[in-house]
């Protein structure tokens, strides 16, 4: 009997542990230099998600970054004032509430705006830890980052294909 309880109680455990690994993606692109550009975090798997906590770092010499959009609207979410992140190169996102979570199997998770100057910038999510998304029970989450990158042009090559303010997909 002890031994059938002791197996039911792992099986409990071992079934909240086992959860996918959630990715996150930042996008390639080109824009031309003084247009708007809308820049969307993509996820995949990031499903009971009861916090996250992201920084994502831009050359604020090719970036200006003016707002994010898109994001939850319960919970309580939080986002470095333009001026801040313009100035370190970096926006801080975060989010958290205990019900509901954030169940996302594959789109999108916000959307981040900068108008673009001139050069190539990284887009790097930055200082990422083991806490930087949990689920609703406070558990960490196996996260993988892909990086992107954004390369602003001075002249407008084509103009049916490059709009003065992008959306990427």
């Amino acid at each position: 009997m002890m031994r059938k309880m002791t197996t039911a109680i792992v099986m409990i455990l071992l079934a909240g542990v086992a959860v996918g690994q959630v990715k996150l993606k930042l996008p390639d692109t080109t824009a031309v230099s003084g247009s708007s550009l809308v820049l969307p975090i993509m996820v995949e798997d990031f499903k009971h998600i009861g916090s996250f906590s992201l920084i994502i770092s831009f050359d604020k010499n090719v970036l200006t970054y003016t707002e994010v959009t898109g994001f939850p609207k319960y919970g309580v979410f939080n986002a470095t004032p333009a001026t801040v992140a313009n100035n370190n190169g970096a926006v801080a996102l975060s989010w958290f509430n205990v019900s509901p979570s954030i169940n996302i199997q594959n789109g999108k998770l916000l959307d981040l705006h900068f108008t673009c100057k001139k050069g190539t910038s990284p887009l790097t999510f930055a200082k990422m830890v083991p806490s930087s998304v949990t689920d609703s029970l406070a558990n960490n989450l196996p996260t993988t980052v892909k990086n992107g990158k954004v390369s602003v042009r001075t002249a407008q090559l084509d103009k049916k294909r490059v709009k003065p303010t992008a959306v990427v997909k």
